[in-house]
């Protein structure tokens, strides 16, 4: 062997060993080595620039494989948890002895609560819709919403809503992002 590191070594050692021995280094992103891409033989060959630079095209692709199946297993992951998260989030609303309404920033309605359907004598579901338009009531609260939104916990002892049937209702509240 050429090389006086591998000179000892078995495989180059036996009758039929390696005469021919090319490789390049699998990484991943971050410059961890997991492996190799390699070629060798019992015939001696030069070295080729091509063959080192088709050895080093094919460790790319390895790297990428296994750089996307471990995004993948991540992704997994992320979105067990996130079901998780979901199903956690949907019982407590489910079971909430409280009037709850989750809406996003344009205050479309993401999820609401039984007892908030019950108190607004509503029948239907108003997922998607806009609270504005669910219950119009609450449109003068904009800003306070808006508050919310910047991340202020906005409180009312006394609020007075209308229900559809016209009638009022006195509710304590809480608004929180």
């Amino acid at each position: 062997a050429a090389d006086p590191r591998f000179q000892g070594h078995p495989l180059v050692t036996a009758p039929d060993g390696l005469r021919f021995y090319a490789a390049a280094p699998i990484r991943l992103p971050g410059g961890r080595a997991i492996g190799v891409v390699r070629v060798s033989g019992a015939t001696p060959r030069l070295y080729d620039a091509q063959l080192a630079l088709r050895l080093e095209d094919l460790a790319a692709i390895a790297s990428d494989e296994c750089q996307r199946q471990l995004t993948l297993q991540s992704l997994a992951k992320t979105e067990a948890k996130a079901r998780a998260a979901k199903d956690l989030s949907d019982t407590f609303v489910d079971n909430a002895p409280v009037s709850i309404c989750m809406t996003d920033r344009r205050m479309r309605i993401l999820r609401v609560s039984p007892h908030w359907y019950e108190e607004r004598q509503i029948g239907e579901s108003v997922v998607g819709q806009s609270l504005y338009d669910v219950v119009p009531s609450t449109r003068p609260l904009a800003a306070d919403y808006a508050r919310c939104l910047g991340g202020e916990v906005i409180r009312a002892e006394k609020l007075q809503l209308t229900l559809r049937d016209g009638s009022q209702l006195w509710v304590r509240g809480e608004v929180n992002h």
